[in-house]
């Protein structure tokens, strides 16, 4: 679909192009752009503390999943001694074992990847010359939009 949308998008005649540019980025993107947005406006509102804990939460969240649910990473954080439980305060985030781009290149991309429906084949430009592909989840682009237009 992603594919199917940049297609489209790069054929589009200029006039044409102009007049869409009008469409809100919200109705553009979806709701996984408004839901970014919420939580970028959210996130700035809080104190330290508070910043720290949603950081903290999201973090555990995703170390626990790719524990359980991830041959490559489980195997990574078992080699250097690492559970998900040792995630307790904010500063335990420096204990996760740091994954290299080399490390990730010696394994084949669906072993360190998650089985996701909708998924999209993506790489890195390859500015050290060797591109590293990884998948991204359906609504990345949005979120990243969302991003995107914060810091602008």
């Amino acid at each position: 679909m992603q594919r199917l949308i940049k297609r489209v998008a790069t054929s589009i005649s200029e006039p044409l192009g102009r007049h869409m540019a009008w469409i809100p980025f919200s109705c553009r993107l979806g709701p996984q752009y408004c839901r970014s947005k919420a939580a970028i406006r959210e996130h700035e509102n809080m104190g330290v503390d508070e910043r720290q804990n949603y950081i903290l939460k999201g973090v555990q969240r995703i170390v626990r999943h790719a524990f359980f649910h991830n041959e490559f990473y489980g195997g990574v954080y078992r080699e250097h001694g690492f559970a998900p439980d040792q995630l307790v305060t904010f500063d335990d985030i420096c204990r996760i074992p740091v994954v290299t781009k080399a490390l990730l290149k010696s394994v084949s991309i669906d072993r360190r990847s998650s089985r996701q429906f909708g998924r999209i084949l993506v790489n890195t430009g390859g500015t050290s010359g060797e591109p590293l592909h990884f998948y991204l989840d359906r609504g990345a682009i949005a979120r990243e939009w969302g991003h995107m237009h914060r810091i602008w």
